[in-house]
């Protein structure tokens, strides 16, 4: 793995274990944006379907309103999970990594 990556992907943790709440609201967020974003897609797929619209373009909007909705799925779960995963990280650990990545 990268060094840089790593530093970041520890520091992420580090932050989300330290404010649990604005970690799970950033999550709360971009699930609402994307379910946003998904319901739009459909409703526009529809109207076009019912117009008399054809074409692989609905297609690609249904698909993408899917995968969408998809990662709405993934956050949502992820969200509800990370109070459960906290306690079984070793906090002290990540600290020293990401301050002997920092030196």
């Amino acid at each position: 793995m990268d060094n840089q990556l790593k530093n970041k992907t520890l520091k992420s943790i580090l932050s989300s274990i330290e404010n649990p709440e604005k970690h799970a609201l950033k999550l709360k967020r971009k699930s609402l944006l994307l379910t946003g974003i998904s319901w739009l897609g459909l409703m526009i797929v529809f109207l076009l379907h019912f117009q008399g619209s054809t074409g692989l373009y609905l297609l690609a909007i249904s698909a993408f309103s899917g995968i969408a909705y998809g990662f709405v799925i993934y956050l949502d779960s992820a969200r509800k999970q990370w109070q459960f995963i906290i306690p079984h990280i070793d906090i002290e650990s990540v600290k020293k990594e990401v301050l002997s990545d920092e030196t």
